[in-house]
């Protein structure tokens, strides 16, 4: 992955940085930015394995966003996975930006910065909630996961609208990904469809367009 310019900053367009989790499974950390400021989508870790002997937990490298953190309006948390939020207590010190999660992610993440000696504002945001982060406006669809309130962000600017949909699990039957929520993105002109893959590799777990249409 070519890292970006710290001196990189958007303009009148919609730009995709990821820092993080963009081919490869966990460590996530993606940023949208436009009009001079950029939105954070989680801050995850993933786990050494036999390629990395001694090393338990691998970061990723926010020298970017953090050499222009007042650039920063805040850091939406897609669901309490690690891969996820795992990073938080250790990159968010170096960040300071305002953090938005649903109910359960923000409890547990306050235990997790709370064991760390960190204080740090938490706005909880419902199921199917709609706010403003700088200038984008955040819209979360529910989706079953294996894990409480795993949600999927559209991200709308005065640009273009984008939409985030990571490590949905087509072979979860009630995936909770349904028309009535799906469709109306689709209608609004997505500029960046930015959908996950985990497991895509595996075919004895992903389902064929068939399976896909009768879930739906």
């Amino acid at each position: 992955m070519t890292e970006p310019s710290e001196s990189l900053v958007p303009g009148e367009e919609l730009l995709f940085v990821p820092l993080g989790g963009a081919g490869e499974i966990g460590m996530n950390l993606s940023l949208y930015g436009t009009r001079g400021q950029w939105v954070m989508v989680d801050l995850g870790i993933t786990f050494g394995d036999d390629t990395t002997p001694g090393i338990e937990i691998i970061m990723p490298d926010p020298r970017f966003i953090a050499a222009q953190r007042e650039r920063l309006a805040g850091l939406v948390l897609t669901h309490a996975h690690e891969d996820h939020i795992g990073a938080v207590p250790y990159l968010w010190p170096r960040l300071r930006c305002p953090i938005y999660a649903t109910p359960f992610t923000a409890e547990l993440l306050r235990g997790k910065l709370f064991e760390s000696g960190i204080e740090a504002a938490i706005t909880e945001v419902p199921l199917s909630g709609v706010f403003d982060v700088g200038p984008f406006r955040v819209e979360l669809v529910t989706l079953t996961h294996s894990i409480p309130e795993r949600t999927q962000r559209n991200i709308y600017s005065s640009i273009v609208m984008a939409h985030k949909e990571l490590a949905w699990l087509p072979h979860i039957k009630d995936s909770g990904l349904r028309p009535v929520n799906i469709l109306p993105v689709g209608h609004s002109g997505v500029a960046t469809p930015n959908i996950g893959g985990d497991h895509a590799g595996n075919v004895d777990r992903v389902l064929g367009s068939p399976e896909l249409r009768r879930i739906a």
